[in-house]
């Protein structure tokens, strides 16, 4: 993600972003700080759980004019499925919000 034509910051929290899947209400996406605790709770090392975190988007950004971030995001989506991802951003106070359709799992 990257903040190329905003006049000025933008906030997103992907922890407000959802999911939805063919034929089901829109989900919330599971971010890392959950993913961690679940982790930890389950023995992972914690090497592994820092390759984890850092291969996440982060759940909260402020990006300014050039700005980017990347990351992979976990959805409960099953493989081979398509999905739309509703997308959530402030621009200064104004929301926005987006749709990415029909993306396919595989």
């Amino acid at each position: 993600m990257r903040s190329q034509r905003a006049p000025g910051r933008i906030s997103v929290r992907v922890g407000d972003w959802r999911v939805r899947s063919e034929g089901s209400a829109a989900q919330k996406s599971r971010g890392r700080r959950d993913w961690l605790v679940e982790l930890d709770e389950e023995g992972i090392a914690l090497p592994a759980r820092m390759a984890f975190e850092w291969a996440q988007l982060p759940e909260d950004a402020d990006l300014n004019a050039g700005d980017s971030i990347q990351g992979m995001l976990s959805l409960p989506v099953k493989r081979g499925g398509l999905f739309d991802l509703l997308l959530s951003w402030k621009s200064g106070s104004e929301e926005n919000e987006a749709t990415i359709e029909r993306i396919r799992c595989d």
